[in-house]
């Protein structure tokens, strides 16, 4: 057997951790160890041959989701009892812009609600049902760039908040997938766990455990008939795409996030995501923020 594999396999939940103990005899190790190899070929898509060999170590180093594929529980798939939800943005990640990442990340929700009846929305407040936010290293559950890109809690049918957190380490990209990982992408298929959706053992699929540059919200064939098993039908249309901001604007996560424009009171009507006007001491707008 092989330590990574078996470090891995046990990770992402195919087979117990403890194999490689000597409480184990190596004969029942070596057929935990090949069935396991063939639940991983499954899923991954390789022939089910049971054997450790290049193709399934390659899949093994591919960039992926952090959440186990074989989950442990016996419980089924569970959702949101409410469906009017709310997210904060704690922390951006690397490379992009906040007025960037935070469009991305309403586009990501928007591919769900096209399809799904719930609806999601940004906020200022960090009791919102989810929080998103970076990390780095092992104590985060990552492991370095190309690894393990983000993870996400799914929904126990609590409505307790949920967390999800992207890795700082990783080169994030906008929408040239050259150099780096697009970052709607896996903000898609993170958003479909906290929605309460599982990996997914068809390769071609958004909810598959592997990142794919081609893969950008949910497909057809899978994603979205087991979404819309859990919440029904999107009854309503998209809402219009925002407007454009008037001249001497600025979005309100950017602002904040600069902390370049001194104190900005935010009025009961406003969000993350919506455009205020910011004045100098004469009454005079600065320039725009690009």
């Amino acid at each position: 057997m092989n330590n990574l594999a078996v470090q891995y396999l046990s990770h992402y939940g195919y087979m117990p951790s403890g194999v490689m103990s000597l409480a184990v005899d190596i004969s029942t190790a070596n057929m935990l160890f090949a069935d396991a190899i063939k639940k991983f070929q499954e899923v991954a898509g390789l022939p089910m041959t049971g054997e450790w060999n290049t193709a399934t170590f390659d899949k093994m180093l591919m960039p992926r989701c952090g959440l186990m594929d074989v989950r442990r529980s016996t419980f089924a798939e569970a959702r949101w009892r409410k469906t009017d939800l709310t997210y904060f943005v704690e922390k951006w990640v690397g490379g992009l812009t906040p007025a960037d990442a935070d469009d991305l990340i309403e586009l990501a929700w928007q591919d769900w609600m096209n399809v799904a009846d719930f609806k999601i929305k940004p906020t200022l407040d960090r009791n919102a049902d989810i929080i998103i936010s970076t990390g780095s290293g092992r104590t985060d559950g990552f492991d370095g760039p190309s690894g393990t890109l983000a993870w996400a809690y799914l929904p126990n049918g609590s409505d307790g908040q949920l967390l999800c957190r992207f890795d700082l380490s990783e080169t994030w990209l906008k929408d040239n997938p050259q150099g780096g990982i697009l970052f709607r992408n896996v903000a898609c298929h993170e958003f479909g766990h906290l929605l309460g959706l599982e990996h997914s053992r068809m390769s071609s699929a958004l909810m598959a455990p592997f990142y794919s540059p081609s893969v950008v919200s949910p497909r057809a064939s899978d994603d979205i008939p087991r979404i819309v098993a859990m919440y029904g039908k999107a009854t309503t249309l998209p809402p219009p795409v925002r407007p454009l901001p008037a001249p001497n604007t600025v979005r309100l996560s950017k602002a904040l996030n600069a902390g370049t424009y001194g104190d900005i009171s935010l009025g009961s009507t406003m969000g993350a995501g919506d455009y205020v006007m910011l004045l100098t001491g004469d009454g005079n707008g600065p320039p725009p923020v690009p």
